[in-house]
C-alpha cells in the first residue's frame, strides 16, 4: 500500500518538536481532563498545541498546559455519539451550553471544592508591582452569603442581580458589583462535575476565556487552569 505520514512528537537536541516523519516515535493517548492526546516523549509527557501568545502549532510539555492552547481532535464520520474517552466525531460548537437556571431565581454562588460562599465585601488586591485588583471575600456561613438574582438574556447569557439592583461585574481583572448592567456582567454556564464553569461572555486575557475562580480566599477570575476544582460552582438556592 501507499506510504503513511504521520504527525510526530520527538525530542530535537534539546527543543520539544513536532514533525511529519514515516517512522514515528510518539504513541499518542487520550487525555480526559484536557479533551486532547499526549504522549511521552523521552520521559517528559507533551501535547500539541500553541505555546503562550504564539500562534503556530508545537510540541509542549503538559505541565504548561494551563498557560497554552492545546489542540481539539475531531473524528471525521463514524457514530454521532460522542465517546466520553475519546475524540469526539460531533463537530458541533459547544462553546456556550446555555443555561439551566430558570429566569428569576434567587442563588448563592458556593464552590465545593473550598466549601466556600461569594459575599458582596469586596477586597483590593495590590500585587508586588504595585498593580490592583478587586475581588470579592468568600464565607463558609451561607447565611452571610451574597443573594443573587438570575437574569436570562435573550441571547441565553446570565446575569447576576444583587437585591440593592446591583449587577455582578467580570472584565478579566475585576470581579465586583457594579450599578447598571453592561457586557461584563453577561455570564455564560458551561456544564461542569456537580456545578457549572461560569464562564464571563465577553472578556478575555491573551484570546483566553476568563472563568470565576476561587483562588487564596477571594472569588476572582483567571483563564481555566488544571486544577478545575477552583472553577466548579454550584448555584445553591438562596
Amino acid at each position: 500500500g501507499s506510504t503513511k505520514t504521520y504527525l510526530d512528537m520527538h525530542k530535537d537536541g534539546t527543543h520539544y518538536s513536532l514533525r511529519l516523519t514515516t517512522e514515528p516515535t510518539a504513541v499518542y493517548t487520550w487525555n480526559a481532563e484536557h479533551k486532547t492526546l499526549v504522549a511521552t516523549v523521552e520521559g517528559v509527557d507533551c501535547f500539541i498545541g500553541t505555546s503562550g501568545t504564539y500562534d503556530t502549532f508545537s510540541c509542549n510539555k503538559l505541565e504548561k498546559i494551563a498557560d497554552s492552547f492545546p489542540a481539539h481532535f475531531y473524528g471525521e464520520g463514524g457514530t454521532t455519539t460522542p465517546d466520553t474517552d475519546k475524540p469526539s466525531t460531533d463537530n458541533t460548537d459547544k462553546s456556550s451550553t446555555g443555561t439551566t437556571v430558570a429566569d428569576g431565581t434567587k442563588v448563592v454562588i458556593y464552590n465545593p471544592g473550598d466549601k466556600k460562599y461569594a459575599t458582596g465585601t469586596e477586597y483590593l488586591y495590590t500585587n508586588s508591582k504595585g498593580s490592583t485588583k478587586t475581588e470579592l471575600e468568600l464565607t463558609t456561613d451561607k447565611s452571610a452569603a451574597l443573594v443573587l438574582t438570575v437574569k436570562v438574556g435573550s441571547n441565553g447569557n446570565i446575569s447576576f442581580l444583587t437585591n440593592d439592583g446591583k449587577y455582578l461585574y467580570c472584565n478579566g481583572t475585576d470581579v465586583k458589583l457594579v450599578d447598571k448592567a453592561e457586557a461584563n456582567t453577561e455570564f455564560v454556564l458551561e456544564a461542569a462535575n456537580g456545578g457549572y464553569y461560569i464562564r464571563c461572555a465577553t472578556a478575555t486575557y491573551f484570546d483566553k476565556p476568563q472563568y470565576l475562580e476561587v483562588y487564596s480566599g477571594y472569588l476572582t477570575c483567571y483563564s481555566m487552569g488544571t486544577n478545575t476544582a477552583l472553577y466548579i460552582f454550584e448555584l445553591q438556592n438562596a
